[in-house]
């Protein structure tokens, strides 16, 4: 598979051998590493034995796109934010939140793209 993991300092990267494309804005865990090591290797398995021309790089973009916008960005507007804004407040104070909140929280900050 075209993926590999990359160690760093402070933890752990997955990065893309073909273009070097790091799939996290921050060093991940060994742990957490992997597991994202697996799903990227299991949607590119699943790609190419489907034939899918799907672009693996915007995959985060894919399922975004599918998304319904639900209760993180209804509580964004209640509090008059965006929901990035609100997303990081949420992962500021977690423990005023709920846990599948934080995750709404996490995943929204994961798939930001962070300038080079």
């Amino acid at each position: 598979m075209p993926y590999k993991l990359v160690s760093c300092h402070d933890g752990y990267y997955v990065q893309n051998m073909d273009t070097g494309h790091r799939y996290s804005s921050e060093p991940l865990s060994y742990e957490k590493a992997r597991a994202q090591l697996r799903i990227l290797n299991n949607v590119a398995s699943h790609e190419h034995a489907h034939h899918h021309s799907r672009d693996p790089h915007k995959f985060a973009q894919d399922v975004v796109e599918h998304m319904r916008k639900g209760t993180l960005t209804r509580a964004a507007k209640k509090h008059h934010e965006t929901p990035l804004e609100f997303a990081e407040d949420i992962l500021e104070h977690p423990a005023e939140y709920s846990l599948r909140m934080r995750r709404k929280a996490q995943f929204l900050k994961n798939i930001q793209r962070k300038p080079h």
